[in-house]
């Protein structure tokens, strides 16, 4: 019996010999340039360098509880303590109804919760910062959307600063979204 299974094996290996033999071969280097060529060719199609916006992409997890900030419509000093202190009470209770470790989005919302305390300046900085990263030529997907930014600009500083400065900094989240168009 194990001299018949020996053949078959042997049968198997000519036969996958036979069939690597009659391929066509090319060069390790010439299929690198190849590749290279063709990497370069298409670099302006390729999703992962030049990024998918967020209304065209269909695996991005919606981030709920910075919607949920984007859509204060009003925030005192007081209230801005407060949404910290909510958001600690939300993951102490979330962190005992499930073992999922670290909770998912927890530094985006505090990042999103801070922000309504920068003045003008560390807001104009911080939006050119949270909007997009870029690489080279190429721009990646945005970390807040322009609503999420909007709102914090409106509502953060909007009792804060005078209107041809809230101008600017609305300007400067529109500006980010130009150069990817």
């Amino acid at each position: 019996m194990s001299g018949s299974s020996s053949v078959a094996a042997m049968k198997k290996l000519v036969q996958q010999l036979q069939l690597e033999a009659g391929l066509n071969h090319v060069k390790v280097s010439q299929a690198g340039a190849d590749l290279k060529q063709f990497c370069l060719q298409n670099a302006q199609h390729d999703p992962l360098l030049t990024g998918v916006s967020s209304s065209t992409n269909p695996f991005r997890p919606q981030k709920f509880c910075s919607f949920l900030y984007a859509s204060v419509k009003k925030c005192s000093n007081e209230g801005r303590a407060l949404m910290q202190l909510d958001f600690q009470q939300f993951l102490m209770k979330l962190e005992k109804l499930t073992d999922i470790r670290p909770i998912p989005d927890k530094e985006f919302v505090e990042t999103y919760i801070k922000a309504y305390y920068l003045t003008e300046n560390d807001m104009e900085r911080w939006i050119k910062e949270h909007r997009s990263t870029k690489f080279g030529s190429f721009f990646f997907e945005q970390e807040y959307s322009t609503k999420q930014l909007t709102n914090l600009v409106n509502v953060c500083l909007g009792s804060h600063i005078n209107k041809k400065a809230r101008q600017k900094l609305l300007a400067a989240i529109d500006d980010i979204d130009r150069p990817k168009r």
